[in-house]
């Protein structure tokens, strides 16, 4: 491939990519299609053919079979070529869609797999430990001893909201202090997802405490130290300053890393998320609602939640999962 269609592959793949951010798709989605649109690009660059060619797209299938990646990689790859080449076949750039030509394997499906409860009540301890160690910070005048109170606080909220609320990490990140409703009594957390009508899911009475507690530190992180404040509920900092709110799933995936090192288990936020599913199970929550909480279609089949549940011990462990608010 000479240089002129090199240059024109990497112009439509920017056009691309800006349909992507038009069509309001997440950021982390974007990074995902332009990590493998530019393995598509380095490959084509080594080549004779014309990037739009049959022979184009065997090779890099070919290339994705012998790089030693599962076959959920190779197919998520290989729909990211589809997506892109229909994206240059409505712009009239290309004539056809030679990606459409390759069937990938079935994708697999794992059992879903939380932390065991023993593990998840050790890594709520290990929190709350970390809040009363770092209480006498609360009135601290140095802003980087006052951050390791609010820092632990804030890792008590982000545990509750993927556990209680079963926010993914992508939603996390942009949830504001705003969406919580009913201050007096059980406060619910009003989600609003692209393509689903807006759900309130319920919080356990406890987390009033917890959300009252950080957010008044945060008021407080605002005005000790003449911070401009944001409206996101969880923010990104350093050990020394808050660098601004809300949180990137990178960092959210490294904070879930220190918190598996504290209870030598691996803990993510995945995992957690599907310790919550498994919670209200074992709390009756019927599976309609289950699926409007997450926001997932009607139709989506809960058989193997239900079948891993029954093989947990979050099905036998009454009471158990209900101490995690005791220490807050």
């Amino acid at each position: 491939m000479n240089q002129d269609q090199q240059d024109q592959l990497e112009k439509y793949v920017e056009a691309f990519l800006n349909s992507l951010r038009e069509a309001h798709k997440e950021i982390n989605t974007i990074k995902n299609y332009r990590n493998d649109l530019e393995g598509f690009v380095r490959l084509s660059t080594h080549q004779k053919c014309d990037f739009t060619s049959y022979e184009m797209a065997k090779k890099y299938h070919q290339m994705l079979t012998l790089d030693d990646l599962t076959d959920n990689s190779i197919r998520r790859r290989m729909q990211t070529m589809r997506l892109f080449f229909d994206f240059l076949l409505k712009k009239s750039w290309c004539s056809s869609n030679h990606f459409i030509k390759f069937h990938s394997a079935p994708k697999k499906l794992h059992l879903p797999a939380p932390p065991a409860t023993e593990t998840l009540n050790h890594l709520w301890r290990e929190i709350c430990l970390a809040i009363k160690e770092n209480s006498i910070h609360e009135k601290s005048s140095l802003e980087k001893n006052y951050l390791k109170y609010l820092i632990s606080l804030r890792n008590q909220v982000i545990f509750h909201l993927i556990f209680h609320a079963g926010l993914k990490v992508s939603e996390l990140a942009s949830i504001t202090r705003n969406m919580f409703i009913g201050r007096e009594g059980q406060m619910r957390l009003l989600i609003t997802r692209k393509n689903r009508d807006p759900v309130t899911v319920p919080l356990p009475v406890e987390f009033n405490l917890i959300f009252q507690a950080y957010n008044t530190a945060l008021q407080n992180y605002f005005l000790y130290f003449n911070k401009e404040a944001f409206s996101e509920i969880i923010f990104n900092g350093n050990a020394y300053t808050i660098l601004g709110g809300g949180m990137s799933s990178r960092g959210i995936e490294n904070l879930f890393k220190d918190f598996s090192h504290l209870v030598k288990k691996e803990v993510t936020p995945k995992n957690l998320r599907q310790a919550g599913i498994f919670y209200w199970l074992f709390q009756k929550t019927s599976l309609h609602t289950i699926k409007e909480y997450l926001g997932l279609a009607k139709q989506y089949d809960f058989s193997l939640y239900l079948k891993a549940y029954e093989d947990s011990d979050y099905s036998r462990t009454e009471g158990l999962l209900l101490n995690l608010a005791i220490e807050s």
